[in-house]
């Protein structure tokens, strides 16, 4: 995933880079590999521009749903300061990102949200402390059952921030939500408690002790103020509780190979 763009200049020349991540897990941390590619060029007078691109390169990265192609007011300020070379080069370049998943970006800081920890436990209690500790540090945290043996843990992984889902009415797709829900199983139901965390806990609790699977995350939105003929729309509140409860079993932990599953 491309998680933010760079420059790197000299006295006559500047290259844009994007620099590539992709998560290597291990059992509780988690590390990433990067990669830089080129994405295009500056030299002689145009170099003064190059903070300027990345700058609005990075604005459309984590521009939310709005990411849909290079027409961002930014960008066409921008595209009349580039070469038209270079300028077909970044607009091609953001044209073929891929769409954001959601959760993966923090709109309201401009960055991409990591893995920083994994945790696995069987008690309550152990969760509650995670997820008040998640909640006063303003860091992300998902959280799933999982069957590990004889028994159901629950795996947490605490997040650099919840990432952001928009809410206004232009773009908002109605879900209060920064984790995608897994392909191919159904959702039953999705509770959205505000700030309450062992009204969190006991909902998901009593779906996994039916053996369905549960996941609970963290979700913040990303208000853009809508003003209508009623005066200005009010926002939602600063963060959810989402608990979603899947006409499924609890997954196993692990797959047949060994390695930890996607949970």
């Amino acid at each position: 995933m491309i998680a933010q763009f760079v420059v790197q200049k000299t006295h006559n020349r500047a290259t844009i880079y994007a620099l590539d991540e992709h998560p290597r897990g291990h059992s509780q941390g988690t590390s990433y590999i990067s990669n830089l590619t080129v994405v295009a060029s500056l030299s002689g007078p145009h170099v003064e521009h190059a903070d300027w691109a990345v700058w609005c390169m990075n604005e459309f990265l984590c521009g939310g749903p709005s990411r849909s192609g290079p027409t961002d007011e930014n960008l066409h300020f921008l595209r009349s300061k580039l070469p038209r070379p270079v300028w077909q080069s970044v607009a091609t370049f953001l044209h073929g990102l891929a769409p954001i998943e959601p959760g993966s970006f923090d709109e309201e800081r401009g960055q991409v949200v990591r893995d920083i920890r994994h945790f696995s436990t069987g008690a309550m209690e152990d969760l509650a402390r995670i997820m008040e500790s998640a909640f006063d540090l303003d860091l992300g945290l998902r959280i799933a059952n999982a069957q590990c043996g004889c028994q159901i843990e629950w795996i947490a992984t605490v997040r650099t921030s919840t990432g952001t889902y928009r809410n206004d009415r232009t773009t908002w797709s109605g879900e209060r939500r920064t984790w995608t829900l897994p392909p191919h199983v159904e959702l039953v139901e999705t509770c959205h408690l505000f700030e309450d965390i062992y009204g969190a806990l006991e909902i998901a609790l009593a779906g996994s002790s039916k053996g369905r699977r549960v996941r609970i995350h963290l979700a913040r939105p990303y208000y853009v103020p809508f003003v209508d003929d009623d005066g200005p729309d009010d926002p939602d509140p600063d963060h959810y509780w989402v608990v979603d409860i899947f006409d499924a079993p609890v997954p196993d932990r692990f797959t047949e190979t060994g390695s930890t599953r996607e949970l």
